[in-house]
């Protein structure tokens, strides 16, 4: 039969075990929590990079529309008028 010792001893070990437990386990709560923290904030400075690009590719895109675009206007409007003035300001130089 155990003594009255030796259920207090057992209490403390079962006590003492588990807040050994209880300890490991936040211990593993904090590990966890810092490694999503770490991995959420890889994804954020992944998504904001990629946004970064993708509005970079987007304005490149644009500028190089914009540029055939005004080219185009320039041969198809723009040309013909600078070669009437280019003429009659030449017809114009010879009657004075």
């Amino acid at each position: 039969m155990e003594s009255h010792l030796d259920i207090k001893r057992a209490g403390a070990t079962f006590l003492l075990s588990r807040n050994q437990i209880f300890s490991n386990s936040l211990e593993t709560m904090r590990r966890v929590f810092h490694r999503w923290l770490a991995a959420a904030r890889s994804r954020h400075q992944r998504r904001v990079l990629l946004r970064d690009k993708e509005l970079r590719f987007d304005r490149a895109a644009v500028q190089v529309a914009w540029d055939k675009w005004r080219e185009k206007y320039i041969r198809e409007k723009l040309r013909p008028i600078v070669g009437f003035y280019v003429i009659r300001g030449s017809s114009w130089l010879t009657l004075c």
